[in-house]
């Protein structure tokens, strides 16, 4: 199995209420440099973002797990709105990737890693292109702060390698497909580690 993280690329494709960047720079790399002095503010009652992703890997085969993490906080006095969910959503911003997935949310700056419970698409024509949609509910007054966001996956790997003749050494590292290895010849030593996908090997000689 084989992981990555994808983060914001652009500024919101799609949103609803006042988005505003603040303390750094004016658009969506405030999401990912890991400072907690530059954000995004939303205001108004039911605002939301939703933010592209970065593309898959050129092998991913089939998404196992999603985990979105966000860093936010919100205000302590009066109706102030607070987290409602975050989602995985295809590119045309409307069908559903991912079920909602939500948190209790508290005033001070908190990191809330949170696991959807469906995964409705997981292929990779579905996710790449996927937006990330972030939205508060209905409240008055200061909206929340989000400063950090993100989305880690699990994957299968599609495809797989070939090693044809003689092949002394190598390995095939944790997370790979299917390996294939042929050999009319003698192979010698190698290393396949833990988490590594199918391997067939084939040979008429020593292996």
């Amino acid at each position: 199995m084989a992981t990555a993280t994808l983060i914001p690329t652009a500024n919101q494709s799609f949103s609803s209420g006042t988005i505003t960047y603040t303390g750094g720079s004016t658009n969506y790399t405030n999401l990912s440099d890991a400072s907690d002095t530059t954000y995004v503010v939303f205001t108004g009652g039911n605002a939301f973002a939703s933010y592209p992703l970065t593309d898959t890997a050129a092998n991913m085969g089939t998404v196992t797990g999603v985990t979105i993490t966000i860093r936010a906080s919100k205000g302590s006095k009066g109706d102030l709105a607070s987290l409602d969910y975050v989602q995985i959503l295809k590119s045309d911003g409307s069908t559903a990737i991912t079920s909602t997935g939500t948190a209790s949310q508290v005033s001070a700056i908190t990191t809330y890693n949170i696991t959807p419970s469906t995964i409705n698409f997981t292929d990779k024509t579905s996710w790449d292109g996927a937006v990330l949609k972030i939205k508060q509910n209905v409240g008055t007054g200061t909206g929340i702060s989000i400063y950090e966001a993100s989305v880690a996956i699990t994957y299968t790997t599609s495809g797989g390698t070939t090693y044809n003749n003689t092949g002394s050494g190598g390995v095939i590292a944790s997370g790979a497909g299917t390996v294939r290895i042929r050999s009319s010849r003698t192979a010698t030593g190698g290393v396949i580690a833990s988490g590594a996908g199918t391997v067939r090997i084939r040979s008429s000689r020593t292996a």
